[in-house]
Protein backbone atom coordinates (compact mmCIF):
# COMPACT_ATOMS: atom_id res chain seq x y z
CA UNK A 1 0.00 0.00 0.00
CA UNK A 2 1.24 2.98 -0.75
CA UNK A 3 0.81 6.30 1.33
CA UNK A 4 1.10 9.66 -0.09
CA UNK A 5 1.52 13.27 2.44
CA UNK A 6 -1.26 15.73 1.62
CA UNK A 7 -0.06 19.19 2.79
CA UNK A 8 -3.81 21.66 3.34
CA UNK A 9 -2.57 25.01 4.18
CA UNK A 10 -6.02 26.51 6.28
CA UNK A 11 -5.04 30.18 7.42
CA UNK A 12 -1.65 29.85 7.16
CA UNK A 13 -1.00 26.87 8.96
CA UNK A 14 -0.02 23.51 7.01
CA UNK A 15 -1.84 20.72 8.36
CA UNK A 16 -0.11 16.93 7.17
CA UNK A 17 -2.75 14.46 5.95
CA UNK A 18 -1.82 10.48 5.78
CA UNK A 19 -3.77 9.24 3.08
CA UNK A 20 -3.75 5.38 1.72
CA UNK A 21 -4.06 4.95 -1.59
CA UNK A 22 -4.40 1.24 -3.13
CA UNK A 23 -1.71 0.30 -6.32
CA UNK A 24 -3.60 -0.44 -9.72
CA UNK A 25 -3.76 -3.58 -10.47
CA UNK A 26 -4.56 -4.17 -13.72
CA UNK A 27 -6.27 -7.96 -13.83
CA UNK A 28 -7.45 -9.58 -17.17
CA UNK A 29 -10.40 -11.49 -17.16
CA UNK A 30 -10.39 -13.99 -19.90
CA UNK A 31 -13.38 -15.93 -21.02
CA UNK A 32 -12.83 -19.75 -20.73
CA UNK A 33 -11.53 -21.59 -23.21
CA UNK A 34 -13.40 -25.07 -25.03
CA UNK A 35 -12.68 -28.43 -23.74
CA UNK A 36 -9.63 -29.78 -24.31
CA UNK A 37 -7.61 -26.59 -24.45
CA UNK A 38 -5.29 -24.30 -22.18
CA UNK A 39 -5.89 -21.34 -21.13
CA UNK A 40 -2.48 -19.10 -21.46
CA UNK A 41 -1.72 -16.13 -18.79
CA UNK A 42 -2.22 -13.50 -21.46
CA UNK A 43 -6.31 -15.14 -22.34
CA UNK A 44 -5.05 -17.00 -25.70
CA UNK A 45 -6.15 -20.28 -25.97
CA UNK A 46 -4.37 -23.33 -27.14
CA UNK A 47 -4.73 -27.26 -27.65
CA UNK A 48 -3.87 -28.91 -24.41
CA UNK A 49 -1.55 -31.10 -26.38
CA UNK A 50 0.65 -28.13 -26.74
CA UNK A 51 1.45 -27.44 -22.79
CA UNK A 52 4.29 -29.15 -21.73
CA UNK A 53 5.96 -29.92 -24.90
CA UNK A 54 8.79 -27.99 -24.44
CA UNK A 55 8.03 -25.26 -26.83
CA UNK A 56 6.38 -21.71 -25.80
CA UNK A 57 3.11 -21.63 -27.55
CA UNK A 58 1.04 -18.77 -25.80
CA UNK A 59 2.84 -16.02 -27.69
CA UNK A 60 5.75 -13.73 -27.09
CA UNK A 61 6.26 -12.79 -23.60
CA UNK A 62 3.82 -15.66 -22.38
CA UNK A 63 5.14 -19.12 -21.45
CA UNK A 64 2.81 -20.18 -19.16
CA UNK A 65 2.16 -23.39 -21.07
CA UNK A 66 5.29 -24.86 -20.30
CA UNK A 67 5.71 -23.62 -16.54
CA UNK A 68 5.72 -26.12 -13.73
CA UNK A 69 5.66 -28.56 -16.61
CA UNK A 70 8.85 -30.36 -14.28
CA UNK A 71 6.50 -30.62 -11.23
CA UNK A 72 4.43 -33.10 -12.96
CA UNK A 73 6.66 -34.88 -14.65
CA UNK A 74 4.83 -34.23 -18.12
CA UNK A 75 6.34 -33.69 -21.48
CA UNK A 76 4.91 -34.46 -24.33
CA UNK A 77 7.81 -33.67 -26.44
CA UNK A 78 11.16 -35.38 -26.18
CA UNK A 79 12.61 -36.39 -22.62
CA UNK A 80 16.60 -36.08 -22.44
CA UNK A 81 18.59 -38.34 -20.20
CA UNK A 82 19.26 -35.39 -18.10
CA UNK A 83 15.75 -34.97 -17.32
CA UNK A 84 14.57 -31.81 -19.48
CA UNK A 85 11.88 -31.96 -22.24
CA UNK A 86 12.08 -30.67 -25.48
CA UNK A 87 9.79 -30.32 -28.26
CA UNK A 88 9.92 -33.16 -30.46
CA UNK A 89 11.02 -31.22 -33.44
CA UNK A 90 14.32 -30.55 -31.99
CA UNK A 91 15.17 -33.92 -31.60
CA UNK A 92 18.13 -34.92 -34.48
CA UNK A 93 17.78 -31.63 -35.57
CA UNK A 94 21.67 -31.26 -35.86
CA UNK A 95 21.53 -28.76 -32.10
CA UNK A 96 22.17 -30.42 -29.50
CA UNK A 97 19.27 -29.16 -27.01
CA UNK A 98 20.52 -31.75 -23.71
CA UNK A 99 22.79 -31.02 -22.02
CA UNK A 100 24.12 -34.72 -22.31
CA UNK A 101 23.23 -34.31 -26.42
CA UNK A 102 21.23 -37.39 -25.52
CA UNK A 103 18.50 -35.99 -28.62
CA UNK A 104 21.45 -35.87 -31.41
CA UNK A 105 22.30 -39.25 -30.27
CA UNK A 106 21.54 -42.36 -33.31
CA UNK A 107 20.52 -39.72 -35.77
CA UNK A 108 22.23 -40.36 -38.55
CA UNK A 109 20.63 -39.39 -41.69
CA UNK A 110 17.18 -38.76 -39.81
CA UNK A 111 15.31 -35.35 -40.65
CA UNK A 112 11.98 -34.75 -39.24
CA UNK A 113 10.16 -33.81 -42.31
CA UNK A 114 10.94 -37.61 -43.91
CA UNK A 115 10.23 -38.92 -40.64
CA UNK A 116 7.14 -37.47 -39.47
CA UNK A 117 5.57 -35.57 -42.65
CA UNK A 118 2.27 -35.48 -41.28
CA UNK A 119 3.56 -33.04 -38.17
CA UNK A 120 6.58 -31.39 -40.11
CA UNK A 121 6.33 -28.82 -42.94
CA UNK A 122 9.45 -27.70 -44.90
CA UNK A 123 9.74 -24.12 -45.41
CA UNK A 124 10.26 -23.69 -49.19
CA UNK A 125 13.33 -21.29 -49.50
CA UNK A 126 15.52 -21.73 -46.06
CA UNK A 127 14.40 -25.38 -46.17
CA UNK A 128 14.21 -25.45 -42.77
CA UNK A 129 11.88 -28.38 -41.02
CA UNK A 130 9.20 -26.83 -38.25
CA UNK A 131 6.25 -28.38 -36.68
CA UNK A 132 3.15 -27.99 -38.80
CA UNK A 133 1.41 -26.37 -36.09
CA UNK A 134 3.54 -23.42 -36.68
CA UNK A 135 2.25 -23.00 -40.16
CA UNK A 136 -0.28 -20.05 -40.55
CA UNK A 137 0.03 -18.90 -37.19
CA UNK A 138 0.86 -15.46 -37.63
CA UNK A 139 4.40 -15.69 -36.48
CA UNK A 140 7.73 -16.18 -39.32
CA UNK A 141 8.93 -19.37 -38.49
CA UNK A 142 11.07 -20.55 -41.42
CA UNK A 143 13.43 -17.58 -40.70
CA UNK A 144 13.87 -13.74 -41.61
CA UNK A 145 13.15 -14.16 -45.50
CA UNK A 146 11.61 -17.00 -45.93
CA UNK A 147 7.72 -16.33 -45.02
CA UNK A 148 6.58 -19.61 -46.52
CA UNK A 149 5.08 -20.80 -43.33
CA UNK A 150 2.64 -17.73 -43.57
CA UNK A 151 1.82 -18.01 -47.78
CA UNK A 152 -1.47 -18.89 -48.46
CA UNK A 153 -2.83 -18.39 -45.00
CA UNK A 154 -6.36 -17.16 -44.54
CA UNK A 155 -6.58 -14.48 -41.43
CA UNK A 156 -10.39 -15.31 -40.31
Amino acid sequence: MNYHFVFISIFHFVIPLHCSVQDEVEETICRPCSSGYFQCKNCRCIPSSWRCDGDSDCGQDDTSDEDACHLCGQCSGYRCECGRCIPQRWLCDGVPDCSDSSDEIQCEGKDYCDLDPDNHFRCTESGRCVILKWKCDGEFDCGASDQSDEEGCSNL
